[in-house]
Parts: C-alpha cells; structure tokens; sequence
C-alpha cells in the first residue's frame, strides 16, 4: 500500500478508482459535516452511508485546497456540488473494487493487515508504531480496531482489484512498431466535393419553375415533397426566457429568498437580467441570464413546462431541474405558424428539378474537380473551396494511425493511396457520392515523436492499455452491478447527478 502515500499516487487513485486512502486518519481531528443520517445508498450487497461519505468529502476538499500547486488538474476551489459528485462516485468505484475482489477470492491475511497497520505513518511516533496513539485515534473517530482492520482488508483487496484490471502486457517490439507508425506522416490537402453540394448549384431557369408549376404533374410532385417536409417547414411554438440558476443543497431557500426580495411577480427584461447578474450562479450570468429564442424540446423538461405555460414578463415559482432552482422569466413568445404550400411552392420546385438533372450535376462535379486539379495554391483552393460550400482541409498533418484529415474521413482506399504518393503528388478519389481531391505536399516530421525513445513509447502504451482495460471493466461491472442512491436506481456514472447530496 506504500503507493498510497504519495501525492501522485494518491491522483491517479483519486481520477480513476476513487480515494482508496484512509481518509479518516487525515481527517479525524476535522469538523464532521453531516449532510444526513444511516445509509446513502447501495453498491451490490455494501452500503454506502454518509459518516463514511462525510469523511472522504473532507479529505476531497483539503485534497485541493492543500495541494494547489502540485494537483496536475489545478487545485484550489471547486463547485461543492460537483466535489460531491465526485466523492460519491469514487466511492461507488471502490465498493464495485471490492466486489470484483470478492469475485476473484482476493484473501487478506492478518499478518499482511497488521503489517500495513504499523506501516501507516499516522500511528507512528519517533518512525515506530505506537499503540496508544492508534488506539486514541480509533477512539476518536468510534471505529474498533475489529472495524479498521476490516477497512484496511477491504482496501487491500481493493487496491489489488484495481492492479489486477489494469495489468497488460506490451513488448519492446510492439512499442517500436507502434513508434515508427506515429513518426510517418505527410502534410496533406484535401477537398470533398458532394453531390448534394453541386445540386445546390444546378442552374435552373424561372421559366423551368414556372413550366413544372404550371403542368399538372409537376404541382404533384412539389406537394408531395411539401408534405414530407412539412414539420420542418412549420414555425414552430417559440419563447424567449432569462432565468437565474441557484445551485447547491440551499438552492431552493436561495430562490426563494430572491423571489421575495423581488418583491412582484412581473418584470421587466433588464431589471431581471440586473437581478440575474447578481445572484445567478449558471453561465448565462454574465448575460443577465439570457437564453434567447428556444422551442420545445430544447431544454430540460421540467424547465421547459413552465417556460411555455409563463406569459409574456411573469416570474416563475422556483423551478427544479437537474441543475438546481430556477427563476424564469419569459420575454416575449412567438405562436407555432402551420407552412402554407404558396410560400414553399417556388424552393421546391427548385430542389425537385435540380434533383432531377442528374447529368448536369456530374457535369458539374467533374468541372469543380478539375479546377483544384489544375491548381495547388492554397489561396486558390481556400477561395474556391469557400465559394462552393465544400468541406476542406488545407495542409494538415496525417499519421498512418490517423482515420480522418482534420473534419474529414477517410476511406482506406484513399488512406494507402495518400502513404504510396510521391511528394507534389495531386490526383482524384471517386465514390457514388463524392469526388475528393488531393493534394500530398509530402513527408513531415513531428518534434515530439521524433525525439521519443522506444521505452517511452513503451510506457506511453502501458499507461494507455491499461488505462482503457480498467474503463472497460469499469463499465463491466457498473453494468453487472445494483446501484442506488436515495432509493433511487443508478445505471451509469453520468446519471449520479440524480442522487440528492
């Protein structure tokens, strides 16, 4: 367990298992910050209670206050409500640890449960183990020694649970391999030219619109697409809203308070951005808590609800949502508007027959791909690429372990072509769908894999590996396993902002 007693041992385990450290010992002598009684929730057959939670959420929060300057993420303050988020999901990992070592039947032995014991410089005096100074501190915190040899067994199979999901094995050979993959690179540009891209720019006459509008088969046609496209089409129910956002345990006596300072339940916009300027604690703030023009669907239920029943200057009730309590005020609505054939008729009319011109539109893939044929000049392939709409990458790096240039993916076909080009190199990829250009500038060196030895690459794909097969076991056992908070049922991580902490 010597691991645990150093300050990066302790952030790798804080960012990926979870504090498996005794916080009790750093915090005895600390103010207990009860935020309820018995039992906070359940991971598998182990309780999770909050005198337990309560103790690693102090350590946590000396954890960045202490060690600022040395913390790889920056130390400091953070949100309360995300620290406790944090504490409570290290503390699932660590219970979901100590299943898998129950599974796999890790033993502990007294004699290694004594040993770590004395090893812990808390109970020492002068580098030796002092009984009266364990005992005292045990005392302290109402644990028997019966209860911490237990903690101390539990995090010995946990510690080992994690060691054991997270061993790979990676050869020198593999790592060399893998180096000289991440060293060959080429400085590339490309250009997709889509077909839905060059329809746009089909030519088509009024006189054409007006001939496929004026025949029978034709205003069939458009009312067709006009049905299919018709939700689309419609101006949908709108409302334009502020609000103040309120976060944390007290966040409803926040709203509520401020509600009452308030004083009326109608407002105007800038008084209520003024209001939510100073109390909002959400990242609208800085806008007066301005959310512009949203329709349904857009925000989170709840909050969405009563936006759209408020009228136009009135002042909700407090509001929860997942994020808090809310304050919301509704600056002006705009009624669904149903799309009327008439005022589309003309757009796709244009759409159908430049759908139609099939030819034409080749003709023009073929003419666009010609010119970026006949140029290599950057300023040229930027102008024209921009003039057309097309999706460009200009002079980007791509290694042999890459799957796309920047925004753009790429096919095998056109991955090995670019690594078998010679340097100046232009030439044309041809799907259904696509032409794409491509211009290879040639070979380019990368600095920092260049000096990188074979045992950094090595260690470089030890940390990886084991890294995703802890993810993986991870996701495993969230997945195998029961958890719950406050009764309530949690399937992922993500969903612990439901636990109310």
């Amino acid at each position: 367990m010597a691991s645990f007693r150093s300050t990066t041992a302790q952030i790798i385990t804080f960012l990926f298992v979870g504090l498996i450290v005794f916080a009790f010992v750093f915090t005895f002598d600390a103010p207990q910050t009860f935020v309820g009684r018995g039992q906070l929730g359940r991971v598998g057959p182990h309780e999770i209670d909050f005198r337990e939670f309560n103790r690693q959420y102090e350590y946590r929060q000396r954890l960045f206050s202490s060690q600022k300057d040395s913390l790889p993420f920056g130390g400091g303050q953070m949100d309360p409500a995300r620290l406790r988020r944090l504490t409570l999901r290290g503390m699932i990992n660590e219970k979901l640890y100590l299943i898998l070592g129950e599974k796999s039947h890790l033993n502990v032995g007294a004699d290694s449960i004594r040993q770590e014991i004395r090893k812990q410089g808390s109970f020492q005096t002068e580098g030796q183990f002092d009984f009266f100074k364990y005992k005292d501190i045990l005392e302290a915190n109402r644990l028997t020694p019966g209860d911490y040899e237990q903690i101390v067994a539990n995090d010995i199979i946990k510690e080992e649970s994690g060691r054991l999901v997270s061993k790979v094995s990676v050869s020198k050979m593999f790592a060399k391999e893998m180096l000289s993959l991440k060293r060959d690179k080429r400085k590339v540009s490309m250009v997709r030219i889509k077909d839905g891209d060059v329809r746009k720019r089909v030519p088509v006459s009024k006189g054409e619109i007006d001939a496929f509008l004026g025949s029978e088969e034709g205003k069939k046609k458009a009312l067709e697409l006009f049905e299919k496209k018709k939700s689309s089409l419609d101006k949908k129910e709108e409302v334009k809203a502020r609000h103040i956002l309120f976060k944390g345990k007290d966040s409803l006596s926040k709203a509520k308070k401020t509600l009452k300072t308030m004083g009326k339940k109608k407002m105007d916009a800038q008084s209520f951005g003024a209001l939510a300027k100073k109390h909002s604690e959400g990242p609208t703030k800085t806008k007066g808590g301005d959310l512009g023009w949203f329709g349904r669907g857009q925000m989170v239920k709840e909050f969405e609800e009563v936006a759209f029943r408020l009228k136009k200057g009135e002042i909700s009730d407090p509001v929860k949502s997942p994020f808090g309590h809310h304050l919301i005020m509704v600056e002006g609505r705009r009624p669904f508007v149903p799309a009327e054939f008439k005022d589309h008729e003309r757009k796709l009319a244009l759409e159908w027959l430049r759908g139609e011109k099939k030819k034409e539109a080749q003709e023009l893939r073929k003419a666009w791909a010609k010119e970026f044929m006949a140029q290599t000049s950057k300023t040229f392939w930027e102008k024209r690429a921009r003039k057309y709409g097309l999706a460009h990458e200009l002079g980007q790096s791509l290694g042999r372990l890459d799957s796309a240039l920047g925004s753009l993916k790429l096919s095998p076909e056109e991955k090995q072509n670019i690594f078998k080009a010679a340097s100046k190199d232009i030439f044309l990829e041809e799907s259904a769908m696509a032409s794409t250009v491509i211009y290879v500038h040639g070979d380019q060196k990368d600095k920092d894999e260049e000096k990188k030895t074979v045992r950094e690459e090595w260690e470089a794909q030890r940390r990886e590996l084991s890294f995703r097969l802890r993810r993986e076991w991870m996701d495993k056992l969230w997945k195998d396993t029961p958890v719950s908070c406050g009764g309530m049922k949690i399937t992922k991580p993500e969903e612990i902002f439901k636990c109310q902490i």
